[in-house]
């Protein structure tokens, strides 16, 4: 006796669940993608989270190393400005000039040399005098003070200074031409006469001088045995 249902009634309910099955898979599908999607989404929010923190931190280390480079840049700059470039020279300052002794203070060696000088820049003066009678307002020998006719060297050439200015006298030294008494500094007024006497009356018009003004005879023949007339009182 047969039991089952109808014939080929297995074979069709096969067939039809077998065409009922690939109306199923979509369902099925779409339930396992419910299923899976929290999980993905989670995933791509982690990925997602972590590529972005991986970007900030590169962007902050990036402007950290970027700050940190401006820093030290600047650091090299302001040291560099600070830094005193090589070959730079002190300011320059004016030359120093020296100072010139006061009158009366140079050093006998200076002093000598001045001496000498203007002595040297008057002999053509003098010695178109050669010959002549002239007034004689200085006579004075480098040495001590308040020795006979001595004074420093530093002194004779104040003393010459302003006698050139007041009467305008000139300098010659005494080993030059005929006197008593050599290497003697002596100022003289550049005027010319004939006669001892008539030098003294032109040292009557002069202001009085440190010594008496004299008559002076310029010559270089040492067979004229008086060359010098005082006046008398």
């Amino acid at each position: 006796m047969w039991q089952g249902g109808a014939p080929g009634g297995s074979e069709a309910a096969s067939a039809d669940e077998r065409a009922a099955l690939p109306s199923l898979d979509p369902v099925m599908r779409a339930s396992r993608l419910r299923r899976a999607a929290p999980w993905f989404v989670g995933a791509m929010v982690v990925c997602g989270i972590g590529l972005g923190a991986g970007l900030l931190v590169d962007r902050l280390g990036d402007s950290a190393n970027n700050s940190a480079a401006g820093v030290a840049d600047e650091g090299r700059s302001t040291a560099t400005q600070r830094a005193p470039t090589t070959g730079d020279a002190a300011p320059a300052t004016a030359p120093s000039v020296p100072a010139q002794p006061a009158p009366g203070t140079a050093a006998p060696g200076t002093a000598i040399a001045a001496l000498r000088a203007t002595a040297s820049a008057d002999s053509p003066v003098v010695e178109a005098l050669v010959g002549q009678w002239v007034a004689q307002v200085s006579q004075r020998r480098v040495g001590a003070r308040n020795s006979e006719l001595a004074l420093p060297a530093a002194d004779i050439v104040v003393l010459h200074a302003d006698l050139q200015q007041r009467v305008g006298a000139v300098l010659l030294n005494s080993s030059d031409y005929v006197f008593k008494t050599n290497n003697m500094w002596v100022s003289i007024v550049p005027e010319g006469f004939a006669t001892a006497n008539e030098a003294l009356d032109r040292c009557a018009t002069l202001e009085p001088a440190d010594q008496p003004c004299i008559a002076r005879l310029i010559t270089h023949d040492t067979s004229i045995a008086v060359t010098s007339k005082q006046r008398r009182s």
